[in-house]
This record gives C-alpha cells, structure tokens and sequence, in this order.
C-alpha cells in the first residue's frame, strides 16, 4: 500500500517512514470499516493521528483530513482542513482540501464565499482554478465554471459545461462527474482496473469461445470446476484455506461444492463452465473486494485476505475476498456486469443481491429500508472507488 493510493493530491514530502507507517496504521481503519466496527476503526484512526503528528507535524496537518476524507469521515475531514486553512491561508492545498470537503458536505455556498474572499490565491493555482469552476457549476453560474475551467487550461472540462444544456442544475454536475473535474487532482478510481472482456493475452485469459485458459508457471489460485484441459505433469494440488489478518484459519477457501486450490508446477488449465460469463480483471496496486463465490482464480502476484460483510438484522454476512496486488483475477458471473463510480459527493444505493465487487476505498453499509421491491435489503456505498454490480 502506497501513500499516494490514500493522498494522491498532495505533495508527498517529509518523514517518509512516519508516512508509511501512516498508512498502514489507515489500511487497518479501512478494514475495521469494512467489517463494520467504527469504534476500532476510530480507535485506529486516533493512535495513527497521534504518531504521525509527533513525528512530522506539518505533513499532518494536511494528510491526516485528506485520509479522513477518502475513509468516509466527511465532516472530521472539514474541520481538520478548516483548522489547517486558518494556520496556513496562503497554503493552495489547504485550500484544496478545504473546498473539496465544503462541496462533499453540500455546502458550495459556503465554497463560493471562500472563493470570493481568496481570489488572488485561486488565480496563482490551476488546480483551485477548476475546483473554483466546480463550485460555480454546483451554485449554478455556468459562465463562471467555464472561464476558470479555461483559466485552468483544461478546454475539455469547459466544452463539457457547453454540451450539458442550458439548465443549470446540480443535477449537471453528475453529468459532468467530479472525477472528470478534479483528475488533476485526484486518482480516478476507474484506474483501480481493467475488465478485459475480449483479452486473449497474459498467464490467466480468456478464449473466443468464452472459456478461460491458465499459463502456469509456478503457482497459481483458481477453483477446478469446469476444467476442461491439464497439459503438464507433476501438477501439485492442495486446498486453498482463508486467511484473517495474514493468519490460514483451517477453513476452505471458496464455495462448499466450488473450493479454491493452490495449484503448482508448469503447464496448461483450461476451464470451460457453459453457463454464464468468464470475466478477467486487470488489477493495480488499490484494494479489490469481491464477493468469495464469484472468484475463479487470480494470478500468483495477487496477495488474498477473506472476510464477512457485516449484515443487516435478519440478514446473512456476505463472504468477500479482499485482494491486494498487481495481476489478472478471473470471474465467474451470471452475466456481464455493469460498473458505475463511487465519489465522496455521490453514494450509491443497489440491492444486495447486486453485488459483485468494488475498488478503492468504498465504505458499504447494509440496510433494510429501501426503494428496491419489498422485502429487498440494500448495500449503501460512499466514499470514492467503483462498484461492479450485477442488474439482476
């Protein structure tokens, strides 16, 4: 896990082990989120403050309401950035920080006075330029976001503004998508991979006919069924156990009846289970979360960790594999999936049964009440990532 996977629009300097122990200290809070225990992940959250802030004060000023903020902590990360603008006026990434959080907690008016109050320090930063021209698009004043945007030398985002309409609503904003506006400033999500529907290429690729082919050379994760083809010998076969925090807990890994396998040696798999679709993913380096049932196999580079999404009353936890790492991940789905992305202004709502995975730093939270059909429970997402989903 990298730093800038966690603050990517600040500039990256100082006690770089404090920072790195920083973010392991935070990879732990996302866990502890992910699982649903708040109380730890707050816990976590605090003993990391503290330490980075002895450490190197200055970088934690500025990186610890950046981290709150891609966690989910909106309005912690507001008063952080807040305090840090008030120390440092003329500091153009506290003033980032600050008007990303003002427009994630829907208070552009409050953005646009502190545009107004700062315009010099606005003019000398093309990055502020085109948060300046975001607020003005979310307090309706188009003319006024298309000249930042093209004070900012960003023509593309201003050509956007020109073919949404004349309607000036904040629904335009998701037309135009926050990641496009502040891709200068901030890792787009949809980086977190790649689905290669028609790649025939790599150690783990798909073939014309719809089926999967392993290259194996040394070892590799993947269930059995559905093989169809074994060229090599001396293959070494040995159950796939789930781990918790780094640790084997003795229980299988994958379905009951479909259980994943280590499999060694050198030579050929190849898999073919007729019914529904074969989906390869290129992965980077940001988290990966996908349900346990739908994993086929993924490459040797790819580190693994199982859990449970906590459920709502009455409901059953979801069984997820959280994945880590650089490489090629196979999917068994029913059908080909549907992507949308997740931004710190705009959560997303789809019914449990929906889910197929998500990257980057998500936050979901079952619920019970829903705009779904009766009796359909519901997986909230927020935070900033994107979320792989099934329309059933």
């Amino acid at each position: 896990m990298n730093i800038e996977d966690f603050v990517s629009f600040s500039e990256i300097s100082g006690n770089r082990e404090a920072l790195e122990e920083f973010v392991g200290r935070m990879q732990r809070v996302y866990e502890y989120l992910v699982e649903g225990d708040t109380a730890k992940a707050l816990s976590e959250a605090e003993t990391a403050s503290v330490a980075l802030e002895a450490a190197d004060p200055a970088q934690h000023r500025l990186v610890f309401p950046a981290v709150l903020r891609k966690l989910g902590f909106k309005l912690k990360a507001l008063a952080g950035y807040k305090k840090e603008f008030e120390k440092e006026p003329e500091n153009p990434r506290a003033m980032e920080g600050l008007l990303l959080c003002l427009l994630d907690n829907g208070e552009s008016e409050e953005a646009d006075v502190l545009i107004r109050e700062n315009e010099s320090l606005i003019e000398s930063d093309a990055r502020l330029k085109i948060l300046a021209g975001v607020v003005s698009l979310r307090t309706g004043s188009r003319d006024s976001a298309r000249e930042f945007f093209l004070k900012a030398n960003a023509p593309d985002l201003a050509k956007k503004i020109e073919e949404t309409g004349t309607d000036a609503t904040s629904r335009e904003v998701h037309t135009i998508r926050d990641a496009d506006l502040t891709k200068s400033m901030e890792l787009s999500a949809l980086a977190a991979w790649n689905m290669l529907p028609d790649s025939h290429e790599g150690r783990i690729r798909l073939t014309p006919g719809g089926g999967l082919i392993i290259d194996l050379d040394g070892e590799t994760c993947s269930r059995l069924d559905g093989m169809k083809l074994v060229a090599g010998s001396g293959l070494h076969y040995e159950a796939a156990k789930r781990r918790v925090r780094g640790k084997d807990t003795g229980e299988i890994f994958g379905p009951e009846n479909k259980p994943m396998f280590r499999i060694k040696g050198s030579g050929r798999l190849g898999f073919s289970l007729g019914e529904g679709v074969m989906l390869v993913i290129e992965a980077s380096d940001q988290p990966v979360y996908i349900r346990e049932d739908l994993v086929f196999c993924f490459d040797p580079e790819i580190y693994w960790e199982n859990g449970r999404l906590p459920p709502a009353p009455g409901q059953s936890p979801i069984p997820l594999v959280h994945l880590r790492g650089s490489g090629r991940i196979g999917l068994h789905l029913a059908k080909y999936p549907s992507s949308i992305e997740v931004t710190p202004a705009r959560g997303v709502l789809i019914p449990r049964s929906s889910l197929i995975a998500w990257a980057g730093r998500l936050i979901p939270r079952e619920i019970t009440s829903s705009p779904f059909e009766a009796g359909t429970s519901a997986l909230e997402f927020t935070g900033e990532g994107v979320l792989l989903f099934a329309f059933n």
